[in-house]
């Protein structure tokens, strides 16, 4: 005769585990916040094929939606550390100098204004 296993399935909330994970928390924070050990964590999410990680990536990713929507909208209305910050973010740098390769054969005084702007735009695009 098979023993009958005594033992409780502990439930995991995966809303729950989406909200917490919005907030910024990891697993193991996570995990100690719905009152379960890291390994029962683990376990029961590999139990549920990964559902519950499913569910803590969708929340970090709504956690970091919502503050880069607000750094999105402080810096349309002007805040210059957040453009700075958000653009900086996205790729955007910093130069402080900009090289300008001219043919040293013709004397930047004899180039007429388009001639001098289609060369800084130019020096731009190979920087």
């Amino acid at each position: 005769m098979q023993k009958k296993s005594t033992q409780k399935i502990i439930q995991i909330d995966l809303d729950q585990v989406e909200e917490l994970a919005s907030k910024g928390l990891t697993k193991e924070q996570v995990a100690h916040n719905m009152a379960v050990s890291e390994r029962t964590f683990y376990r029961r999410d590999q139990e549920l094929n990964g559902a519950i990680s499913e569910a803590y990536r969708r929340g970090k990713s709504k956690g970091v939606r919502v503050v880069a929507n607000a750094l999105f909208e402080k810096a349309k209305k002007g805040d210059n550390t957040a453009m700075i910050f958000f653009l900086k973010c996205n790729g955007w740098k910093e130069n402080s100098e900009t090289t300008i390769k001219i043919d040293t054969e013709r004397n930047v005084q004899q180039l007429s204004d388009t001639e001098l702007f289609e060369i800084v735009e130019n020096s731009k695009k190979t920087s």
